[in-house]
């Protein structure tokens, strides 16, 4: 199946008004650092030219249960002075912060060079271990394979094709969402038709796709001549979405 970016799913989920259920929320507060968060060894953010940032994005579709762990790798931007973290992960409901069920452990870090630290945490709402640290692990040859199948979706116009190529992840967004299955994939089809999709794509060789592996092989992100699987230009702006890939 593929896992989309959560911060650009999302932009679907916003466009109908509903109630929102619990939810666990990732929050960095960062100065003069470059950082990239990993929870349960998926990357789930990373702060790319932001000098200073204060992030806030939901992660419930990265837990496990107990033992959750969060890891930030990060680095000064300005060596001459050492840059400062503070993150913590904790449960949301209908936008108000509710009982943090034990989570009281917050991260700080100070850095010059490279350096990473971990912190770890339970939930009990949402638990996708199967996926995240039981999934099969794949061989990088057929990652590539099926990158380029899913390209030839691009190239082909069909953007309901690439969507039913990501019947898991849009039933892991339903587990968690008050949406129906079939919402989200009607939402997700005329957002890819709109943007993404708008606009041509030339098939592309073997040699242009490019794979990432994560979670010991489990999951992978594709990318196409190193950048991001998905872009779309109009008028000045941009967007971008990642492509992963999970047995």
């Amino acid at each position: 199946m593929i896992r989309l970016s959560v911060i650009s799913f999302l932009l679907i989920l916003t466009t109908k008004t509903m109630a929102q259920p619990d939810f666990y929320h990732l929050s960095v507060n960062s100065e003069n650092i470059k950082f990239t968060c990993y929870l349960n060894g998926f990357p789930v953010y990373a702060s790319e030219d932001q000098y200073d940032a204060t992030v806030s994005l939901p992660v419930q579709l990265f837990l496990v249960g107990k033992n959750n762990v969060l890891k930030i790798e990060a680095e000064a931007y300005d060596k001459s002075k050492p840059g400062t973290l503070e993150a913590d992960v904790a449960p949301f409901s209908q936008g108000e912060m509710v009982d943090t069920g034990g989570i009281e452990t917050k991260l700080s870090m100070e850095v010059t060079d490279m350096s990473s630290k971990e912190m770890t945490f339970d939930n009990e709402r949402f638990d996708f271990s199967d996926l995240l640290l039981a999934g099969d692990q794949l061989k990088k040859a057929d990652v590539k394979a099926f990158g380029k199948k899913l390209y030839g979706y691009l190239v082909a116009g069909d953007a309901k094709g690439l969507v039913g190529e990501m019947n898991v992840k849009i039933r892991d967004y339903a587990a968690t969402n008050p949406y129906t299955e079939e919402q989200m994939r009607e939402g997700l089809t005329q957002q890819l038709q709109q943007t993404f999709f708008s606009q041509k794509h030339e098939a592309v060789a073997d040699d242009q796709i490019s794979v990432v592996s994560y979670s010991d092989g489990r999951i992978w992100e594709i990318k196409i001549g190193g950048e991001e699987f998905l872009k779309y230009s109009e008028d000045g702006g941009s967007m971008q979405m990642l492509c992963m890939w999970a047995a």
